[in-house]
């Protein structure tokens, strides 16, 4: 059975996997979603939407991950974190390609690490998730996946639509690829190669040393009832479970597993000539000195005296990007969102993209709309409904058509029907709330606005001829209700006439 476990949790592992890759890449609803109750139990989302909304499945879903973390260890960060999987898939082909990392022992990095933690607790306490948004390894992966991987699969997927349409067979589609700034584009490649780089020379470095979710669970995994354990007795010091174990936490000249790094790969098991190293419940604890601790601790305390970086500008400006259905507020949005990425990738008209510097840095990779690009669609929330932290709080397609995210902008001087007394009338076919209207003046119509209509959708701005743009959205720091459309408003009267002169017909 010991040397079952680490099948187990390849098995689980890909499986988890490819979840989250069809989550953040298909572009089927349907299985969108069968993929999302993985996704659900991802620590950081769950534990910011407790916070936010106290939602009973996130609630459970953190109940879950440390339950199983004080049973088992840190079962978690093995098959059940994509990015800690991820580490694993390139340390595999690393291996086959040569490059074996030196593993264990490696330094525990404690004042590093659990430093980290504290700050990334400190500056989310203080109103800012800048640190998470860098670091959170569900954030991280799901940026990973949104500027590398997605286009990769969108590409695949073309390639195979145009193939399969010569034998005139039109069971897949074309995607258009999703449009990622090249600043982000850039950094998002610098962490992917920085991660990689640091899989392949030092393990899992990344989730013993700089992951705030890894340093959490070790600090539960090192009690745990079932760990790791290396027999002194049975050990002949070969240190090949040494060179095998990613997490650098094994050390053979001293007999001991620090199980509070130990992300249970059980590649050590496998290897061991003497089975001297086990899964079990029976271990000599390793008490770690009251004075080391103490030591640790303010260290810790020293770096969490750096100042958080909080957005104190509460006045809308025209230059504020304008935020996706449901984030009801800037703070709000700004306070729960993590920059994951998962509503990017499932916008199906990619008005949903990532940012960079738009918000400050309290806001860093966090996303916005971006409507010289496209426009959100009046009868789609599928933004609403992905989001794992509460940072887009679900809404229902009536509440959506009716949240005002921001509010139309015209200028006349820029308008070609304004300025050239020539027909265009772009803005004024796509508003889907007449927000936007003709007024007719000597054959010629001439858009007209009226914010109280106006959904802030970008229906207008994104078929809009001209450069600059002559009618944009300016965003609402708070999402407010909108008026109904006019329409809809007389069908209701009309409605409510008919339903009167039945009851009432003389």
């Amino acid at each position: 059975m010991q040397k079952s476990l680490k099948k187990i949790r390849i098995i689980v592992s890909l499986l988890v996997f490819i979840s989250f890759l069809i989550a953040f890449c298909s572009s089927s609803e349907f299985v969108r979603k069968v993929a999302g109750i993985v996704t659900a139990f991802q620590f950081t989302p769950a534990l910011l939407k407790i916070l936010s909304t106290l939602a009973i499945g996130s609630l459970v879903a953190v109940v879950v991950i440390l339950a199983v973390t004080l049973l088992m260890g840190r079962a978690y960060c093995a098959s059940f974190c994509p990015l800690g999987i991820l580490q694993d898939v390139v340390i595999y082909i690393g291996e086959k390609l040569g490059m074996k990392p030196k593993q264990s022992p490696q330094n525990s990095l404690k004042a590093v690490r659990f430093s980290i933690l504290g700050l990334t607790v400190l500056t989310v306490i203080l109103g800012t998730n800048l640190v998470l948004n860098l670091i959170d390894p569900y954030s991280l992966f799901g940026r990973i996946t949104a500027g590398i991987f997605r286009p990769i699969t969108t590409l695949i997927n073309n390639g195979l639509t145009a193939i399969l349409q010569n034998f005139n067979i039109y069971s897949v589609s074309y995607i258009n690829i999703p449009v990622v700034p090249s600043a982000l584009f850039v950094i998002t490649i610098a962490l992917f190669l920085f991660l990689v780089i640091l899989s392949l020379f030092k393990g899992r470095k990344y989730c013993n040393s700089i992951c705030p979710v890894g340093s959490l669970l070790s600090l539960i995994s090192k009690r745990s009832v079932f760990r790791v354990n290396l027999d002194e007795d049975a050990c002949i010091d070969c240190k090949i479970c040494e060179d095998q174990c990613r997490a650098g936490c094994i050390d053979v000249e001293n007999h001991s597993i620090d199980n509070g790094r130990c992300t249970l790969c059980f590649d050590c098991i496998g290897v061991c000539p003497q089975s001297a190293i086990s899964y079990t419940s029976q271990s000599k604890s390793e008490q770690e000195p009251e004075k080391e601790r103490r030591s640790f601790f303010a260290k810790s305390v020293a770096l969490l005296s750096l100042p958080a970086v909080a957005s104190s500008e509460t006045k809308t400006k025209k230059s504020d990007p304008v935020l996706p259905p449901g984030a009801k507020s800037y703070q709000s949005f700004l306070d729960k969102c993590t920059g994951c990425h998962l509503c990017v990738n499932a916008c199906p008209s990619n008005v949903i993209v990532p940012a960079l510097m738009d918000f400050g840095l309290e806001g860093l990779f966090q996303p916005k709309m971006d409507y010289d690009q496209s426009y959100c669609a009046f009868d789609c929330k599928i933004c609403t409904e992905v989001c794992p932290t509460g940072a887009l709080t679900e809404l229902t397609l009536e509440e959506k058509q009716l949240t005002q995210l921001g509010t139309v902008n015209l200028n006349k001087d820029q308008c070609v029907v304004y300025r050239n007394d020539t027909d265009c009338g772009a803005c004024i076919e796509h508003c889907p709330t007449h927000a936007v209207d003709a007024q007719e003046k000597n054959g010629i119509l001439y858009p007209v606005t009226d914010q109280s209509y106006c959904i802030g959708c970008g229906a207008c701005q994104y078929p809009c001829p001209t450069l600059p743009k002559a009618i944009t959205v300016v965003a609402n720091r708070t999402h407010i209700k909108a008026e109904p459309p006019y329409q809809e408003e007389e069908q209701k009267s009309e409605t409510d006439e008919q339903e009167s002169s039945q009851d009432f017909p003389f």
